[in-house]
């Protein structure tokens, strides 16, 4: 996405830390999820607050346990 934003300040970042901070922060949320409720939603297609909200809904009411990878959007 950084690419394709062809933002000046950020065609410097370098691939190597991006994908380490990629990994890092999957370990981050796989370790708070210990702790507590996470949804993780795909963000791979940008989506409304509209289509969003009745999954985060769904997920407090408790009626959704962790959702990895949701593709169901």
């Amino acid at each position: 996405r950084i690419k394709a934003r062809a933002r000046d300040a950020e065609q410097e970042i370098p691939e190597e830390y991006l994908v380490r901070l990629h990994k890092r922060y999957d370990e981050f949320i796989e370790e708070i999820g210990q702790w507590i409720p996470v949804l993780t939603l795909d963000w791979t297609e940008f989506r409304s607050a509209e289509e969003v909200l009745p999954l985060v809904q769904e997920f407090a009411e408790g009626k959704t346990k962790f959702i990895r990878g949701l593709t169901r959007i």
